[in-house]
Formats: C-alpha cells, sequence, structure tokens
C-alpha cells in the first residue's frame, strides 16, 4: 500500500506472509495468528501495532538496507520518515479511524405553493349554502330557510389612491382680524437721548524736511552750491 491503513486479523501455519509499504516490508512468519493495525501517509510516517488476539511476533525491514525491527504481542511503534532508527510510541491506535456516525438532520415538508393565477380555483367562498350540517336526516328549521332565502354578499375591495391638493384651500381666503389700532396707540412711547459724538483726535502737523534748519556745514555746502551752480 502507498498511504492509508489496514487490520489484519488471520492465522497462518506453516507460511509466510508481508505487507509492504514505500519504505517497508512487514514480514509475518507462521505458524501463528497476525492481528495487526498498519498505518502509513506521504511522509513515510509508517505506524505498526500489535492488536489484542496476536500470538506471534512481526519483523519490520527496510527496502533500501538491511536494518529489521521486531514488532511483539501488544507493541505499537511509529517509524518517522521511513526510517528504523526514528522509534517513536504514537499517541492514537495504528489502525483504521472510527467510522463516523451519519448526522441526523431534521426536515420539514416543502408544502406546495399555489400561484396567483390558479388560486381562485383552489379557494371557495364560505356561504349560507356551504355550511356543514350536523345531522343529515334532521329538516331544515324556520331559521335555515330564512337564511338560506337571503342573496349571498360578496365583499368587495378596491384600491385607490389617496391625493391631498392645497390649491382649493388657498383660493378660499379666510377673513382676516382687524388690526389692533386701539392697542397701538395706548402704548406708552419714550423718546432715546441721541449718543453723543465719538471724541475727535487731532494728529500735529508732519514737519517739512526742506524746513528743517541746517547746520554749519550745510550752509557751507550751500554756499559754494549757489556759486557754481
Amino acid at each position: 500500500m502507498s498511504q492509508g491503513a489496514i487490520e489484519t486479523d488471520y492465522l497462518l501455519k506453516e507460511s509466510v506472509d508481508s505487507v509492504l509499504t514505500p519504505d517497508f516490508r512487514i514480514v509475518l512468519p507462521g505458524p501463528g495468528e497476525f492481528n495487526l493495525a498498519i498505518r502509513a501517509d506521504n511522509h513515510g510516517n509508517t505506524c505498526v501495532g500489535s492488536l489484542p488476539g496476536s500470538t506471534s511476533s512481526a519483523v519490520v525491514a527496510e527496502l533500501l538496507g538491511s536494518g529489521t525491527y521486531e514488532i511483539k504481542p501488544e507493541q505499537q511503534v511509529l517509524f518517522r520518515q521511513g526510517r528504523l532508527d526514528s522509534i517513536e510510541t504514537p499517541v492514537a491506535s495504528c489502525g483504521c479511524p472510527p467510522a463516523q456516525e451519519p448526522i441526523m438532520r431534521a426536515e420539514i415538508e416543502a408544502k406546495p405553493v399555489i400561484p396567483d393565477t390558479k388560486a381562485g380555483e383552489k379557494l371557495e367562498l364560505a356561504t349560507a349554502q356551504s355550511r356543514p350540517k350536523l345531522d343529515g336526516d334532521a329538516q331544515p328549521t324556520d331559521v335555515d330557510s330564512k337564511l338560506d332565502s337571503k342573496p349571498s354578499q360578496t365583499e368587495t375591495e378596491a384600491d385607490a389612491p389617496l391625493v391631498f391638493s392645497g390649491m382649493e384651500r388657498a383660493k378660499a381666503k379666510p377673513n382676516a382680524p382687524p388690526p389692533p389700532l386701539d392697542d397701538v396707540a395706548a402704548l406708552h412711547l419714550e423718546a432715546k437721548p441721541p449718543q453723543p459724538p465719538p471724541a475727535t483726535v487731532v494728529l500735529p502737523p508732519v514737519p517739512d524736511p526742506k524746513a528743517v534748519k541746517k547746520g554749519f556745514f550745510g550752509k557751507v555746502r550751500g554756499f559754494f552750491g549757489s556759486i557754481f551752480h
């Protein structure tokens, strides 16, 4: 087998059987009863376990080497990555996984849906004539005869849109009350004094740069300037 799990339960007499995996050859030498659980995955991890009832040992041999390992009754061994020197004790059983129990789910029976086009054929109006009778042999009474004599009445429903318009209400002008002239004349009025004008700030005049007094050197420069002008 390439990958997966098997469980053996058979009796061998004077013969030898074997199970091949991608990395090992598991030899079952008779005579003896072999109840084995073997599991291998695609990473080379191979688990070999002796189940209850086994009376003989199985021998695990390498396919590409000469190493061997003996699996004694009631012993489980895990070989990592196809190597006999990496021996571990498996946590779970080496056999096949337990069968999954089916999950029971409650289902609601779907009722047939009647389209709107055929709803009139399936529905009936309850009238006085379709009332069930309590006794088939009983004669109709006067009350029943009066009810049956009345014509059946059918209720009718109509859809109409509701529209509001305020044009007519705007055209009808209501009578406005007269203005309250007497109340206005009775009001007490007081004259408020005027506010004083804001304060005026007078700024000093800007001095003329030409009117600035000249010093001694300024007069000398002005004298020679007037000569050579």
